[in-house]
């Protein structure tokens, strides 16, 4: 069973930018509950992979920050896992 994992993958200290990186099997499942497109009409487990959307992330109902949110199937990722249900996502704040 792989396990599914999110880690700030930018330095803690003041920037002007965070990365979270998001992976696994059920990465999908996260990114699209949590992911809104700019019009809310973009569904982020349709999109192609290797691509980047604007959008927002939020917990529930409140609005928690402008994202963009790169998209990145297995095994063309940075770790080169070639599980088929692996995907990578980098949510720049």
């Amino acid at each position: 069973m792989e396990t599914t994992i999110a880690a700030i993958s930018t330095a803690m200290s003041a920037s002007g930018i965070g990365i979270i990186r998001i992976s696994g099997e059920n990465a999908m499942d996260v990114i699209s509950r949590i992911y809104r497109s700019k019009g809310g009409k973009k569904k982020i487990k349709e999109v192609p992979t290797h691509t980047i959307h604007y959008g927002y992330i939020y917990d529930g109902e409140e609005l928690i920050d402008e994202v963009l949110v790169m998209i990145m199937h297995a095994p063309r990722t940075f770790t080169g896992e070639v599980y088929m249900l692996c995907r990578e996502f980098w949510i720049q704040c």
